[in-house]
């Protein structure tokens, strides 16, 4: 974004910037000439000292054209009649240029080569009434001090002219618009200078405002190439219009009326205000940020109530307006940006040690006013913005204020071009003061810097086969989003399924991307069909479950015995006792499979065939228990019952009835169980007059 110029000034500097060193020099104002050989120069900077040397003897409601070199020496000066050079003596060929005018005449470098000078005054085509002419007359400064070339002296461009005379620069920084008015008609005519000659044949002719029948007084376009300003005194009227300077054409829409005489008309160098100087009391300041001409003239504000005449007005090389009003004396706005009482008017400001003023002060070509103005690049937070200089030429140094409390004291630079990066997303003045010599400017501009968004979806995410995909994106605070590509959308974004999602979010034209993917992995299959088991002898860690297989991606394998410990991370699980045995498969990111249960018997152990009781009678502990059993390992067996010790014998006798747990054992020590339960047989009983038998007798 370009400077808008928030001015302060201290001293100044004459920045005219534009990319063509032929059209763009930073100290061409440095030097005038004017009146009764009078002068100032602001080579030691502001405010500007008296030159007492220039042999200028202007009529009154005359004015004069000054030049200078890129370092602000003078070249020549020139009241319309007569040119001269910097030793103040004619220049080769430079008498007899014309006629003396309000403007007396306007000055431009040649786009193309900075050693060649337009000339544009006025003359005479007869005693008057006989109307003016504007013409046009080429210097080089090749030759000796200079000379005005004999075949392009006076050279006729229009007829039936006013005085009015201005210059500016054309929207493309580098050619030149040369504005005249006509006598007696309401039409602007401008000139376009380029690199290769003036274009007469296709001058533009704009039919604007109110027709002009009187020569006297100034017409300035604002440095900007915006507003032209036209003082109309005679006919009693001030008139603002605005410009084109891409087209040259004058706009007969919205024209500000203003109806007073002015003789000075001026631009501030932020172009927000104008000013008309038309003798006392009539030293105003106009308004011009509302656009709206009713609103423009209301904005009116007397600048002063000193008592002076009539005179010029004009902008300075250190931005401040320099006021004419006859004398030994020239009066100052110091502040022209600021409205109202705080322009800071001073009357009879600069001494000109004797010299005297008349009405006229010199012109230039306005663009050489212009504010110094300054391009920013990239306005994105967290990263690096460029800053320039839309031209450096007349430039010696420059100082930049970023005004960025978060990296102070590290926010200043001295380049011409810095790349700073700000500390955070905020609004920021940053201030350039360019130096020219012993002048300088500052503009400060506001410069916002804005968050760069940042989405963040943090990690992939992985589901489980067959788990429902249920996961809302939010890509954080930003003005547009576009995910996957440009499919527009909002801040959050719900995946339901697999696949890669990417969002690019907008912020002022700051853009921050995150990728995420959202990965849903297949279950493997485990297949058991040719599972083989080896069971284990009894009491061995000897027994095997081999022949498991799977397809599919895992992550691992683990086995766990019935108190959930791990035993084995293999597809096989081997060298185990007998037991229940889990398999767990994992795939994905912590995703598994259903467990899936295994059980490796003992092979060895005894078998009780059977156990044959021998009831006890009448609980005489006569009872018996047989134990038939067998064993892989044969004989001997040991028996035991209800965990006592352990016998040769099968045979258990002298039993009470009741329940009895029996146990056999081989010389592994590997065991079986059976539990039986041995019955009391009761004895006879006596039922009065007979007996009944006992059971089984």
């Amino acid at each position: 974004m370009k400077a808008k110029p928030i001015i302060r000034f201290q001293l100044s500097i004459l920045l005219f910037i534009i990319p063509i060193i032929a059209n763009a020099q930073g100290k061409e104002a440095n030097n005038w000439y004017f009146g009764q050989q009078a002068g100032i120069t602001f080579q030691q900077g502001s405010p500007p000292i008296a030159l007492t040397d220039g042999i200028t003897n202007s009529p009154s409601w005359t004015g004069t054209a000054c030049m200078s070199d890129k370092d602000g020496n003078l070249l020549f000066y020139s009241d319309g009649v007569t040119i001269w050079n910097k030793n103040h003596q004619v220049m080769t060929n430079g008498n007899n240029m014309g006629t003396w005018s309000t403007q007396g005449a306007m000055i431009v470098q040649d786009p193309g080569n900075e050693n060649r000078y337009y000339f544009f005054n006025q003359a005479t085509t007869g005693t008057p009434p006989a109307p003016m002419k504007l013409q046009y007359s080429i210097i080089d400064m090749t030759v000796g001090l200079g000379q005005v070339v004999p075949e392009k002296k006076g050279v006729f461009l229009y007829l039936n002219v006013t005085a009015h005379l201005s210059a500016v620069l054309h929207e493309n920084m580098n050619d030149v618009w040369v504005v005249g008015h006509g006598l007696g008609i309401n039409n602007f005519i401008a000139f376009k200078i380029t690199s290769d000659s003036i274009i007469t044949q296709q001058l533009v002719i704009s039919y604007a405002g109110t027709s002009y029948n009187f020569h006297q007084g100034y017409m300035k376009i604002s440095s900007d190439g915006k507003w032209i300003g036209v003082g109309n005194y005679d006919g009693l009227l001030t008139e603002l219009y605005h410009f084109n300077n891409a087209t040259g054409v004058v706009s007969n829409q919205n024209v500000v009326s203003i109806p007073m005489r002015a003789f000075g008309v001026e631009f501030s160098p932020d172009n927000k205000k104008f000013y008309a100087h038309g003798g006392y009391p009539m030293l105003f300041q106009y308004d011009l940020s509302s656009n709206d001409p009713t609103e423009i003239i209301n904005s009116q504000y007397l600048v002063t109530n000193e008592m002076f005449g009539s005179g010029a007005l004009q902008l300075g090389p250190d931005g401040q307006i320099y006021v004419g009003h006859g004398g030994y004396y020239l009066s100052v706005i110091h502040d022209p940006d600021k409205k109202g009482l705080l322009c800071n008017f001073e009357y009879e400001a600069i001494y000109l040690e004797g010299k005297s003023y008349l009405d006229g002060l010199p012109v230039f070509m306005q663009s050489y006013m212009r504010n110094p103005e300054f391009t920013s690049i990239q306005k994105c937070s967290g990263q690096p913005t460029q800053f320039n200089i839309v031209n450096t030429n007349g430039i010696d140094s420059v100082f930049w204020k970023f005004h960025d409390p978060g990296n102070a004291p590290n926010d200043t630079s001295t380049l011409f071009a810095p790349l700073y990066t700000f500390s955070t997303a905020d609004t920021f003045y940053v201030e350039l003061t360019a130096y020219s010599g012993l002048l300088h400017r500052t503009v400060i501009d506001t410069v916002i810097i804005y968050q760069t968004p940042d989405p963040d979806f943090g990690p992939d995410t992985t589901f489980c086969a067959n788990e429902p995909i249920s996961l809302p994106l939010d890509a954080g605070p930003g003005e547009l989003y576009f995910w996957n590509g440009f499919n527009p959308g909002g801040q959050t974004y719900y995946v339901t399924s697999p696949g890669q999602y990417t969002v690019r979010v907008l912020n002022h034209g700051c853009a921050g991307r995150d990728t995420i993917n959202v990965i849903q992995f297949p279950e493997p299959i485990v297949d058991t069909t040719n599972t083989n088991y080896n069971n284990a002898s009894c009491g061995q860690p000897d027994g095997d479950i081999e022949g498991v297989t799977y397809s599919g991606a895992i992550t691992g394998m683990e086995w766990k015995n019935s108190s959930g410990t791990t035993v084995g991370t293999g597809i096989d699980l081997i060298d185990v006792p007998a037991g229940i045995y889990t398999l767990y498969v994992y795939y994905g990111d912590s995703c598994a499979i259903e467990p899936i249960e295994f059980e490796i018997e003992n092979n060895s152990a005894p078998q009780i065939m059977s156990v044959t009781p021998g009831e006890d009678h009448c609980n005489q502990g006569n009872g018996r228990l047989t134990i038939v059993a067998v064993s892989s390992l044969g004989d001997p067996l040991a028996y035991s019952i209800n965990g006592g010790p352990f016998n040769a014998s099968n045979v258990f006798t002298g039993l009470n009835a009741g329940d009895y747990t029996v146990t056999v054992m081989d010389v592994n020590n590997c065991t079986d169980n059976y539990s039986i339960t041995l019955d009391n047989i009761p004895g006879p009983a006596i039922t009065g007059s007979g007996t009944t038998p006992e059971d089984g007798y």
